[in-house]
């Protein structure tokens, strides 16, 4: 079982009793989990089944979706659950604004790694491993690119969308003004 694996199944438990669940074998091959703020909502991709999954009761039960059935790498959901933002490498990024019945692909095809949502779910943000950082400031619908060329490796941003850390081969860059800045550390 990878790491990843365990991680998520311990956002799986009911975080007042501190109860695991285990979930089947079929749902395995987890690559990236977030949930909502009170973690009743819980989104995950698995990246080798190509498939995106949010839950709205914990992980007691989840919905499944096969869009393009691509090899998800990472997975932002916003505070109360509503918006997510998925990534794909060499393919587009994939928006939902009513946690997880439709989804949009957004912004084209590169070398997507990370991605990370302010809490409102307004502030978006997207590391291309071969380039720069993208962000959105419209909950998804349009993105621009910010800070410098480089290959990115993971990015976080703040709950109000004001700070934002990214990770590259080469340095940690840190943003106070959301995204308009940057300082490489």
């Amino acid at each position: 079982m990878s790491i990843r694996s365990l991680i998520l199944q311990a956002f799986m438990g009911q975080f007042s009793e501190f109860s695991w669940t285990t979930l089947p074998a079929s749902a395995g091959n987890w690559s990236a989990g977030a949930l909502s703020y009170n973690g009743t909502k819980l989104v995950a991709v698995q990246g080798a089944l190509g498939r995106i999954g949010v839950s709205s009761d914990r992980g007691q039960t989840w919905t499944f979706s096969t869009y393009q059935n691509s090899n998800w790498n990472s997975i932002a959901v916003s505070g109360d659950g509503t918006k997510i933002l998925a990534s794909r490498p060499n393919g587009t990024l994939l928006v939902s604004v009513d946690s997880g019945v439709t989804w949009t692909p957004r912004e084209q095809a590169r070398t997507w790694v990370s991605v990370s949502m302010s809490d409102s779910g307004a502030v978006m943000f997207a590391a291309n491993q071969t380039g720069y950082l993208y962000k959105s400031s419209d909950f998804g619908s349009t993105w621009i690119q910010t800070g410098e060329s480089d290959l990115w490796l993971a990015v976080s941003v703040s709950p109000d969308g004001q700070y934002i850390a990214a990770t590259s081969n080469s340095y940690l860059s840190l943003s106070s003004d959301f995204g308009s800045t940057w300082q490489n550390r």
